[in-house]
């Protein structure tokens, strides 16, 4: 039997929002394990585990095979990281050049 997740971080963010969306489509795909996924994604369980931690945003390549590996559907996902990275960029600035981080 698989281990539990850890729970998501209890910030709130477009990092925890993916990653609380990856852990929902891999329940809609039958709660496969990660290493299951793993065998059609061709990453490691341990990489598809920190895709869905809510610590940091996933490479795309990674979150690209954990959406195969559940059935999702990768254009649609696309959109959701691409939106998920801008907002991570943009707090990332806001915070290089001093400027308040937006209230949650």
């Amino acid at each position: 039997m698989a281990r539990p997740e850890r729970p998501l971080p209890s910030y709130p963010g477009p990092v925890r929002d993916f990653a609380a969306s990856l852990r929902e489509l891999r329940q809609q795909a039958g709660s496969l394990s990660y290493r299951q996924m793993a065998v059609e994604a061709h990453f490691s369980p341990a990489h598809l585990a920190r895709a869905a931690d809510g610590r940091a945003l996933p490479r795309w390549e990674v979150a690209q095979a954990y959406v195969r590996a559940c059935g999702g559907d990768v254009d649609e996902w696309r959109v959701r990281w691409a939106a998920a990275r801008q907002a991570v960029l943009a707090r990332a600035l806001e915070d290089a050049n001093g400027l308040p981080a937006p209230a949650p």
